[in-house]
């Protein structure tokens, strides 16, 4: 198996040859056609090579010893006969009656990354392998997989079609039922391209663990859509919520369970990756800014143009998004606060009113669960610290002067997020809930309204 590491992984030219790729090339009894755009750069007995240098992309295709394998035997334990250390996905299916094994893989050598897929013929007649490798120092693009699957559609395997001369009926039969049982387990050529792998028959969903959770994991990861810092092999809430948001964007129902349709598709070459925003927060001057803005506006939580300037209205805008949305609401958006707000079930503005004090007073009933803005100054703040590191706070708010027109706020404060004191001018956006009556310092009852903040923002 030396030689054939050493095919698949290193990449140097050899002597290149000016050959017309009408021709066709062959390997033992494998004749062969490079795609469009592909140049011969090594022909001899036992190993062709081509190149097309205005995409990047290499082909390798070898001849090598199978090891007394047979096709199924060699399919089962690919992972461990081939040297590759990230095999994303395997498959099998036929083209003209032959079987052909197929990996994805990705491999890490220094600083760069080469993405490929590895086709396998097995001869089990002659103990032979036949090897094809395309492979790219980037990412898979579609121009990759059609050159691909013209490649495979280009390969005549004779000998592997028919099988060899053989007088022996009762070993003919047997060939033939092996060829039908693998034709059985194939899949066979779709749209011009191998159909996605799938990981396994069985649904995965949270509390499985294992290699097909592993494969899950790194495929996630590559897709964009779960970030980690340890592959586990352990189905988690993480991994449970990367497989709903795949199954969102590939228009599957969101389950958060990868059944045979999910590993399905989140194998395909054409899986839907993960929409990645940069980071926006209070200071920025971009275009991205823009778009941020004009969405909010849209969706009714910012008044004014879109003039592209990060500041504390389009902060206080993206805080009260991130309330409404479920979000955690400091004001920055980020990635996930991003991708909730450009959704297109994104939660509109809440209608906020100018606060009544005397006629919510008057007939709490009548304004229950109704949203309010109003301002004023903190005269007292209670908190308590919770196990998960989030405060809850409890504040008096006179929205008139020291003492008058007095309400009471609760909201639960994050981990990263300022303090609120005594004295402070703030703006509050919050659902009125009600009176609420508490016993004063003098012994007295004080009935006040009670309101829960989905923000507060310093004045």
């Amino acid at each position: 198996m030396k030689k054939l590491i050493l095919i698949l992984f290193i990449f140097t030219v050899l002597c290149p040859i000016a050959t017309s790729v009408e021709f066709i090339y062959t390997v033992a009894d494998i004749k062969f056609t490079p795609p469009n755009g592909f140049e011969c750069i090594q022909n001899d007995n036992d190993a062709l090579a081509f190149e097309n240098k205005s995409t990047g992309a290499s082909i390798r295709l070898g001849l090598f010893d199978a090891d007394g394998y047979s096709f199924n035997e060699f399919y089962e334990n690919i992972e461990d006969i081939v040297p590759l250390s990230n095999i994303i996905n395997k498959d099998v299916f036929e083209v003209n009656g032959v079987p052909f094994i197929v990996l994805t893989y990705e491999e890490t050598y220094g600083i760069h990354s080469i993405c490929g897929k590895y086709i396998a013929l097995v001869d089990e007649t002659t103990d032979t392998q036949y090897m094809i490798n395309y492979y790219v120092v980037r990412e898979l693009t579609e121009e990759d997989n059609d050159c691909i699957a013209e490649l495979i559609s280009n390969i005549s395997a004779p000998k592997l079609a028919g099988g060899a001369e053989n007088t022996n009926e009762d070993e003919a039969e047997s060939q033939d039922a092996e060829a039908t049982d693998n034709r059985k387990k194939s899949e066979t050529l779709q749209n011009g391209e191998p159909a996605a792998p799938e990981l396994q028959d069985n649904t995965l969903r949270k509390g499985d663990e294992g290699e097909n959770v592993t494969k899950l994991q790194k495929r996630l990861v590559k897709l964009g859509y779960l970030d980690i810092d340890v592959i586990s092999g352990k189905f988690g809430e993480a991994e449970e919520a990367a497989v709903r948001e795949f199954q969102i964007a590939s228009g599957l129902d969101a389950t958060g369970e990868a059944d045979a349709e999910t590993l399905k598709q989140l194998n395909s070459p054409k899986a839907t990756k993960a929409q990645r925003y940069a980071t926006l927060q209070k200071g920025d001057k971009n275009d991205a800014v823009k778009r941020l803005q004009a969405r909010l506006k849209e969706l009714g939580y910012l008044d004014g143009s879109a003039d592209g300037d990060y500041g504390k209205k389009t902060k206080d805008a993206v805080a009260r998004f991130q309330s409404d949305a479920g979000l955690h609401n400091d004001g920055i958006a980020d990635n996930a606060t991003q991708k909730a707000l450009f959704a297109d079930d994104a939660p509109r503005s809440k209608t906020y009113q100018q606060l009544n004090f005397k006629a919510l007073s008057r007939d709490p009933d009548r304004y229950m669960d109704e949203y309010y803005v109003f301002s004023g100054e903190v005269n007292e703040v209670l908190e308590a610290s919770q196990d998960d590191g989030t405060t809850v706070v409890q504040m008096r708010i006179a929205t008139k002067d020291w003492y008058d027109d007095v309400v009471l706020v609760g909201y639960v404060r994050g981990k990263s997020e300022s303090r609120i004191l005594e004295d402070d001018k703030v703006t509050v956006y919050g659902q009125y809930k009600g009176l609420e009556t508490y016993e004063a310092i003098f012994g007295n009852s004080v009935t006040i309204p009670l309101f829960i903040a989905d923000q507060i923002s310093l004045r």
